[in-house]
């Protein structure tokens, strides 16, 4: 099977995989105030094997999959959230998943040169944390002050409230990147050619 070939049955394979995970409760397990999201994993996995590209290609399947759950089920974060100011909400939740393939791609790129498999463990581990930490930062600059009127627990609890989906939510998430992308992708690299392999097929077409 042609490079070509391989690679975009691997990329069809991901999105399938996201759409199953998107539109069913596996992809977002809910917990009280947020959810828990395993849509970080094929990105990191189609980003490290087949490159950036087609890392914010699924990146925007994983936006797509977002707004459906948003508006079939809603946490109780967007129900609060949303409705004081919708188009910073959708910031909120788009800016992230965009920026997971960008640092996971340049995080690799910059360990791999002295050790490639730590490079896969610490990129994914950084693309999973991408989605997190710019989720909770976007969250304390937009809707802190309103968190804290809300639940009338003032600055230091929405404070506290936003970074507890940190420990909750965050450190699971990366725990589960960093246990699970690395070894598929040793795996997937075995049929489907790594990134720099893609890279000089593309240099050789061109």
């Amino acid at each position: 099977m042609k490079t070509k070939t391989k690679s975009l049955t691997f990329m069809a394979i991901l999105i399938a995989i996201m759409l199953i995970f998107g539109f069913t409760p596996i992809g977002y397990i809910p917990l009280p105030f947020a959810k828990i999201t395993l849509m970080c994993l094929p990105v990191i996995i189609g980003t490290l094997v087949l490159g950036l590209r087609t890392g914010m290609g699924l990146a925007l399947v994983f936006i797509i999959t977002s707004l459906f759950q948003l508006v079939i089920t809603p946490d109780e974060l967007t129900i609060t959230l949303m409705p004081i100011n919708p188009a910073l909400y959708l910031v909120n939740l788009i800016v992230p998943r965009l920026f997971i393939p960008i640092t996971t791609y340049f995080m690799y790129r910059l360990l791999a040169k002295k050790n490639e498999r730590a490079g896969l463990f610490v990129a994914s581990a950084v693309g999973s944390l991408t989605n997190t930490l710019l989720v909770l930062i976007l969250l304390q600059l937009f809707f802190a002050p309103a968190i804290a009127e809300i639940y009338s627990i003032g600055m230091a609890g929405a404070t506290a409230m936003i970074w507890g989906i940190f420990v909750s939510n965050g450190i699971l998430e990366a725990v589960v990147a960093t246990m699970i992308c690395p070894f598929v992708i040793m795996a997937v690299r075995k049929v489907v050619p790594p990134i720099t392999e893609n890279k000089k097929t593309i240099k050789e077409a061109a």
